[in-house]
């Protein structure tokens, strides 16, 4: 059947970032430093609240001023984190794949349609598209607005039903193996993205380039 929509994820694929921990983000406020060169276990615990309140805006269940104020809150800040300043610490922290980008455009060119599908906040959308990263995309499914997170089958069902395809006109591309498993699960085609080689290996066998 001929393949008729990439659905794509955003991180690490579209846009790269290297932080590893949340803590990492914001490392060098004194509260955070503290609990980092004391014992692992106040690290790890700092570390999982942190965590916590990221999942619940990527998921929709907080506003972006409100996942401001509970960070600040965890951190033990007496003011509530900026936008400005949450963009310099986790918004802004994409680079952009210029060469995934240009391939997306490209096939985009070529009539398939592009989905995007990824677990972001509002700030982290705001900051991909400031460079340029969401431009290939015909549509965005992103969790914090339909209030689900990778992996999920329901998320893969909507991000078809936006490109108009069923799921063996579709492939899945996508950085972290287990989001994958939703998507094999329902009969579309997937690859794990490790780079351009091997993402390019891949659409050659889906035979969407030449």
């Amino acid at each position: 059947m001929t393949i008729k929509a990439i659905l794509s994820d955003l991180g690490n694929v579209v846009a790269g970032f290297k932080t590893q921990r949340y803590t990492d983000c914001y490392a060098d406020i004194p509260s955070v430093r503290r609990h980092l060169n004391g014992d692992r276990e106040a690290a790890e615990g700092l570390e999982e609240k942190i965590r916590d309140v990221h999942r619940r805006v990527e998921i929709g269940l907080l506003t972006e001023p409100e996942f401001r104020r509970e960070i600040s809150c965890c951190l033990g800040l007496r003011r509530t984190i900026s936008w400005k300043e949450m963009y310099r610490r986790f918004y802004g922290i994409f680079t952009l794949n210029e060469p995934i980008r240009y391939l997306w455009e490209r096939l985009r060119r070529s009539g398939l349609v592009l989905v995007a599908v990824s677990n972001v906040c509002p700030g982290q959308e705001e900051g991909m598209r400031r460079i340029g990263a969401l431009a290939p995309f015909d549509h965005l499914v992103m969790s914090y607005r339909e209030g689900i997170v990778k992996p999920s089958t329901e998320l893969m069902v909507r991000a078809l039903d936006r490109a108009g395809a069923a799921a063996e006109e579709a492939v899945f591309i996508d950085d972290t193996e287990k989001n994958l498993d939703p998507a094999i699960e329902l009969g579309i085609r997937t690859h794990c993205f490790r780079g351009f080689t091997g993402l390019l290996a891949f659409l050659v066998d889906c035979g969407l380039v030449s």
